[in-house]
């Protein structure tokens, strides 16, 4: 069995990756090719650039109030002859809207509307009923056993259709540009919705 000394073996193009073995060690050739395996893998693995990540982060839409979904559109016509189009939310989603628009106008007060593919982080924090506090001088303090998400209705997607039109003209032209979104529904002691919103550098 041929052996080398460890300090015989050169290995190319491997500059600042530590080789180093215990002194006086002694390799045979089987040792020696799966020790430069190693080592080109780990040359590899080190020199390959991290991937970044193509979004950027443009701005957060915060509103405060009790999040509303959107309601169904029905198309109607005025007396005058003027068409329109009626929201079954009513007054309050109305409301929650304007709210939205106008974090959204805040937030992006000196930002263009943006005109490429966007993705979103959402979240939307629900009122907490009484039952999920404790009772006389402590109804201040949550229970324990209270839940931090919301399951019942309205759901997720709605919340998140409500906001997106209010939205639209202001932080993206277009809703058909929201390409990716990531929506948590959650109890929040001070209820309302954060929106961050981010570019794609591509």
């Amino acid at each position: 069995m041929t052996t080398v000394p460890i300090n015989t073996i050169k290995i190319p193009d491997l500059d600042g990756i530590d080789t180093r073995v215990e002194n006086g060690a002694i390799l045979d050739a089987s040792e020696i090719k799966l020790l430069t395996r190693i080592i080109r893998k780990q040359a590899a693995s080190q020199g390959r650039p991290k991937p970044a990540s193509n979004w950027v982060k443009v701005a957060t839409v915060e509103a405060e109030g009790v999040p509303r979904p959107a309601g169904s559109k029905t198309p109607g016509q005025a007396k005058s002859g003027k068409l329109y189009v009626r929201d079954s939310s009513g007054v309050k989603g109305k409301a929650w809207r304007e709210a939205v628009a106008i974090a959204g106008k805040l937030a992006f007060y000196n930002i263009a509307p943006l005109t490429g593919p966007v993705a979103v982080r959402v979240r939307f924090g629900m009122p907490r009923p009484k039952n999920h506090f404790r009772t006389g001088k402590y109804s201040h303090i949550r229970k324990d056993t209270a839940p931090e998400f919301h399951l019942k209705v309205p759901d997720a997607t709605k919340l998140w259709r409500s906001a997106e039109d209010s939205l639209k003209g202001i932080a993206w032209l277009d809703d058909s540009q929201v390409v990716r979104q990531e929506i948590t529904k959650e109890f929040n002691d001070r209820p309302g919705v954060s929106i961050t919103i981010y570019r794609w550098e591509g």
